[in-house]
């Protein structure tokens, strides 16, 4: 069992990271941690359903959101929403999502 887990903040930093730093290293300790995706440094494109699985990112975040059986997001929340870099990982992984 794989877990990815992704770190959702932009803030260099943001609370977030650190949890899903601690999240990740839980994880690996019970032999369950799959990739670690740090939305600072992978670059997604903007939600574009012609390009679908063309992006190399798209791509790996897909495959990595496929194979887990769950999926951990560190998330900040200002004003009671989710930031734009979350919305724009399911938007452009939508498909990956089914049963999660």
């Amino acid at each position: 069992m794989r877990i990815p887990v992704f770190n959702c903040t932009t803030s260099a930093d943001g609370r977030s990271h650190s949890m899903a730093k601690v999240a990740h290293a839980r994880l690996s300790k019970l032999e369950a941690a799959g990739r670690f995706v740090d939305l600072r440094e992978t670059t997604l494109p903007m939600v574009d359903p012609k390009a679908g699985d063309s992006v190399p990112e798209v791509r790996s975040g897909s495959g990595a959101i496929e194979r887990g059986p769950a999926v951990v997001l560190a998330v900040t929340v200002s004003g009671g929403g989710l930031n734009a870099s979350v919305h724009n990982l399911i938007e452009t992984t939508a498909p990956a999502w089914q049963h999660k």
